[in-house]
C-alpha cells in the first residue's frame, strides 16, 4: 500500500531528510504498542532478516518487553489476583453505611 502525506517544505525541512522512513517508524511504533502489530509485523514491515534486528530496532527505541502489549493470557486475572483484589475494595472505607435500601427510603420520606 502507498500513502501519500502532504507535508509543507518548511516542515518537511525541519523533520529531516528521510520524513517517510520517520512516518514508516511512528505508525509502526504506535500500531506494536497499542497491540495491533507483533513483532512478526515489524519484521515485513521493514524487511528485517532476523529477530534480532525486529529486537535492535525497538531496543534503539527504548521499547522494551515491559512496554510490549499485553497478550491475551497475560490480561487475565488469576483467581488469587480477582480475591486479592476483592480484599482490597471490601477493605475500603465507605462513604455511607446505610443499604441502598434505606437510602431509597429516606429519599422517598423527604
Amino acid at each position: 500500500m502507498n500513502i501519500v502525506l502532504n507535508i509543507p517544505d518548511d516542515v518537511a525541512a525541519i523533520l529531516g531528510k528521510d520524513v517517510k522512513r520517520q512516518a514508516l517508524e511512528a505508525l509502526a511504533l504506535e500500531s506494536y504498542l497499542a497491540g495491533r502489530l507483533a513483532k512478526a509485523e515489524l519484521r515485513r514491515m521493514f524487511g528485517f532478516a532476523t529477530r534480532a534486528e525486529v529486537e535492535g530496532f525497538l531496543k534503539a527505541r527504548d521499547v522494551s518487553d515491559g512496554s510490549a502489549p499485553k497478550t491475551q493470557s497475560q490480561r487475565r486475572m488469576t483467581v488469587d489476583q480477582m480475591l486479592s483484589f476483592g480484599a482490597e475494595i471490601a477493605a475500603m472505607p465507605l462513604l455511607d453505611r446505610r443499604s441502598p435500601r434505606e437510602i431509597m427510603d429516606d429519599l422517598n420520606a423527604a
